[in-house]
């Protein structure tokens, strides 16, 4: 007989334990998943609500977990991962996802919604096997395995123009183009920037930038994630079509970089369309994720 619990600060150990070393995602090879301390700083934001995670067990022992919440009150609609748990018990999934549920619908709302990488063997059939509809891709990433390149002897003149950002620096510039691309303003993309030189991004890699006559025209940051053994890189952003060549050689440069650390798997995320006209390398595998839905 299972008993089920809200979120303590408590269980964070455990839950980290139930992922990477009970590996209650066996299978889901391209599976990342955050340290004790990420845990402890994601579940602790004004918008974090307790009752909307749940937690399993069996004997005092934790054996599944399931995290949901609201993502547009206004629209009713809600975000649940797929649960974790021990044994692949399609039962106990069942039971986080309906305990979920509740809670959700006690906070009006009316439709969940679950995204679900390629590479989670056999999330998205046990959802639609619980009722769940199989929607859109919504995302895309792309999978590279060290053992697939070698770009140790490439090495073209190209590489001199590349740089470390310097948020102090580069502020101004960072601002111009990251403006053209997302919806926040001026001030708080700035404020962003500031945080940068401030507190570093936690497990930073790289922060790399072309920059020309004073405007930077491609940008891409590495982070590691030391418990997956899994380093990725964000989608490498070109700003002027002059210089479009650059990212297949921004690529191979960071890519070689991350390899020369130790890390045989590198994922680029940051992709709402197909990015393989971006990307069209040897080696690279692209992961759809794909949204299902569940009317509640």
């Amino acid at each position: 007989m299972y008993t089920f619990e809200n979120y303590k600060e408590e269980y964070l150990e455990d839950q980290h334990k139930l992922v990477t070393t009970y590996r209650a995602t066996k299978g889901w090879d391209w599976f990342a998943y955050p340290t004790v301390d990420q845990l402890r700083q994601n579940f602790s934001g004004d918008n974090f609500t307790a009752d909307t995670r749940h937690y399993a067990f069996d004997s005092g022992k934790l054996i599944g977990f399931v995290s949901s919440a609201i993502q547009n009150q206004e629209q009713g609609l809600a975000n649940l991962q797929f649960p974790f748990v021990i044994n692949d018990s399609e039962e106990l999934q069942k039971e986080l996802l309906d305990q979920a549920i509740t809670s959700l619908r006690a906070r009006e709302a009316k439709e969940v919604v679950s995204n679900i990488p390629a590479h989670w063997k056999g999330a998205g059939e046990n959802l639609e096997r619980l009722g769940y509809s199989k929607g859109d891709v919504v995302n895309n990433q792309i999978n590279i395995y060290g053992k697939n390149f070698d770009y140790s002897n490439y090495q073209p003149e190209e590489y001199a123009l590349f740089s470390e950002v310097d948020p102090v620096a580069d502020r101004e510039a960072l601002i111009d183009v990251f403006e053209t691309e997302m919806t926040q303003t001026r001030e708080q993309i700035g404020a962003v920037i500031d945080g940068w030189a401030e507190n570093p991004p936690q497990n930073l890699l790289f922060n790399t930038i072309v920059k020309v006559n004073g405007k930077i025209v491609t940008h891409s940051m590495g982070f590691e994630n030391p418990a997956s053994g899994i380093a990725s890189m964000t989608h490498i952003s070109v700003y002027d079509e002059e210089y479009t060549h650059l990212r297949e050689i921004q690529y191979k440069y960071q890519a070689q970089r991350l390899k020369d650390q130790g890390y045989d798997k590198i994922r680029i995320f940051g992709f709402l369309s197909d990015p393989s006209q971006d990307y069209n390398f040897e080696g690279l595998i692209v992961d759809p994720v794909t949204q299902y839905k569940l009317t509640i």
